[in-house]
């Protein structure tokens, strides 16, 4: 992706504002209309930049892939859909920040043509192959549109790898009405995989992202906010 010429220093005015403690909205608005961002930019000030606390302690949560093994594992399961979906469509991802790898799209739940649950499942069984967690229970939003029927699709694709039999002791997959609320309360001792720095912010246990995970394991660079040594205290 081409960025403007100012873009770098749009990030610097937009981390500078929040942590001044300006409201994310009106910052985003006056440093977007400033640099004239487009939207893909402003989405990534957006998802990508947040306050030197914030970034912290979601730093702070965050766990590495030696750290899984034997653990029980929470996935929230259309996080991981989708941004694996957005990357194989050729969507913008990037890493935060806080150091998560996010998307600049929003297909939501009901553009089902572009979601790839083929490669995301075989990502599934990379992690469970290579990292061997005790278990994974993954999360759908019932509210979703055909959220049965994804679910039902999942099970179909974990069971014909050839490698796996899909069974209850190693998956299970969820359908409840939040997962946003399931997960952030899910136990200390225990691991969640997602990106969503909602669900990071507002619980105690530790966090995995599987995405930055899966694209360093296959030396696929992104676009990264770290790089930038001015955002670094």
């Amino acid at each position: 992706m081409q960025f403007k010429n100012d873009f770098i220093l749009a990030c610097q005015d937009y981390y500078y504002l929040l942590n001044k403690g300006y409201a994310v909205k009106s910052s985003l608005k006056i440093v977007g209309d400033r640099y004239e961002l487009s939207s893909i930019e402003r989405n990534i000030l957006l998802r990508g930049i947040s306050q030197n606390k914030k970034i912290e302690e979601r730093k702070a949560k965050t766990i590495l892939e030696n750290q899984i093994e034997n653990k029980k594992v929470h996935i929230d399961g259309y996080n991981l859909l989708f941004t694996i979906s957005n990357y194989y469509n050729g969507d913008f991802c990037f890493i935060s920040l806080d150091g998560f790898v996010r998307d600049c799209a929003n297909i939501g739940g009901r553009n089902k043509k572009r979601l790839n649950y083929e490669k995301t499942t075989s990502i599934l069984l990379l992690f469970l192959i290579e990292l061997k967690p005790q278990k994974c229970l993954i999360y759908f939003d019932e509210p979703v549109s055909k959220s049965k029927e994804d679910i039902e699709l999942f099970k179909i694709l974990l069971s014909n790898n050839k490698d796996f039999s899909y069974s209850k002791d190693l998956f299970d997959l969820l359908l409840v009405r939040n997962p946003d609320t399931v997960l952030s309360k899910i136990n200390s001792d225990e691991i969640i995989v997602t990106s969503d720095s909602v669900i990071i912010d507002k619980t105690d246990s530790r966090i995995f992202d599987i995405f930055r995970w899966y694209f360093n394991r296959n030396k696929i660079r992104l676009f990264s906010l770290e790089d930038f040594l001015v955002f670094n205290h």
